[in-house]
């Protein structure tokens, strides 16, 4: 679990050696932790548990806490599947806590305002998106320099493009515009390379995306957001195979990845033909409402006609007036015959 939260970015962590000697009983305090998360094993009636507790180190009081079964015998891959799951209730428990300190104060500050977003975007919807926009400009408001609140407009912009599913190019010319900008202060910023990148993908031209996206990735070569953008813009120039190795490494680096990293992956199995593999990254979202279409044509295409007609039915529910051929026309695929497979499996599913 030491190791797991270590691989985060959100949270830094005591390194293993020191994490392992310290408990929430002795001197944590030593090490500067605000935050302890505490193991123990049970055993009762021939029952084994493994017991998890986070405790806020100020006031010594107990933030999450629960317990889980350990068996003999059980596989490695429900070992890590066990592991990932108190990582990822550890570190929301502590991000919750640190940003409920923000939201008390009368007057966030542009870095408080830019956690707010971020933690917006943990979901991938579009009042998420709108939520998280409002507070990146909020940020940038208060501090025009701050490059990394620009950054995420930009994010929300594009991203709320991916999910209105609409041809006009506005918000893309708006994050571009913005990235530029950012660039422009800080010319050393991976992120505000990767934006300038995405918007340029997505308004159709390949080669100066993929250049930019190389730049992005030898500022910051092991930075997973970068990486599984990077892998999208792969996808897009149907490079599936080293899209799916980029967004592999990415996951590697964020193994509790956001929505957007398995909507990736989703979309490179899918053109490789892989449809189970698709939608066993696709059913890992946490809202899977964006990826509705993808999955309906991953169904339809292995031979589900039934369920990909329910899930064709929900993505229309949210986007009546979807047609594949407009769709179709301003997605950036550079392979006619990735296009026409898309196209294709989309009828199939019951589109229009």
């Amino acid at each position: 679990m030491t190791f797991g939260l270590c691989r985060l970015r959100s949270i830094a962590v005591i390194a293993p050696h020191s994490a392992m000697q310290v408990s929430a009983r002795t001197s944590s305090d030593l090490f500067g932790a605000r935050y302890v998360g505490e193991t123990s094993i049970r055993s009762f009636a021939g029952r084994t548990r493994l017991a998890v507790r986070l405790i806020r180190t100020s006031d010594r009081l107990t933030l999450w806490g629960d317990e889980y079964d350990l068996l003999a015998g059980q596989p490695e891959q429900h070992h890590r599947e066990l592991t990932r799951s108190i990582v990822d209730a550890l570190a929301s428990g502590v991000e919750r806590a640190e940003l409920s300190r923000f939201e008390a104060a009368p007057r966030p500050d542009a870095y408080h305002l830019y956690l707010l977003g971020r933690q917006h975007l943990r979901a991938l919807g579009l009042p998420e998106v709108r939520r998280a926009r409002k507070a990146f400009a909020q940020a940038a408001d208060r501090a025009p320099a701050f490059v990394p609140a620009l950054n995420g407009i930009c994010r929300t912009l594009i991203l709320e493009w991916l999910l209105l599913a609409r041809p006009d190019q506005v918000l893309l010319r708006q994050a571009l515009s913005i990235a530029s900008r950012a660039i422009e202060m800080d010319p050393f910023s991976g992120e505000a390379l990767r934006e300038l990148a995405s918007a340029t993908l997505f308004l159709g031209d390949f080669g100066e995306a993929a250049d930019g996206f190389a730049r992005a990735e030898r500022l910051a070569p092991h930075h997973a957001d970068i990486l599984a953008e990077h892998a999208n813009a792969l996808a897009h120039c149907s490079e599936m195979m080293p899209a799916l190795r980029r967004i592999e490494q990415a996951i590697e680096l964020n193994p509790l990845p956001p929505d957007d990293y398995l909507w990736t992956a989703g979309g490179a199995l899918f053109f490789l033909e892989d449809y189970e593999g698709a939608l066993s990254q696709l059913g890992r979202m946490k809202r899977p409402e964006p990826a509705f279409r993808l999955k309906a044509a991953c169904l339809a295409k292995a031979g589900r006609r039934d369920e990909a007609a329910v899930f064709a039915t929900m993505a229309l529910e949210d986007q009546p007036n979807f047609r594949i051929d407009e769709w179709i026309a301003t997605i950036p695929l550079r392979s006619k015959r990735h296009v026409a497979h898309y196209a294709s499996a989309l009828s199939e599913a019951g589109f229009r």
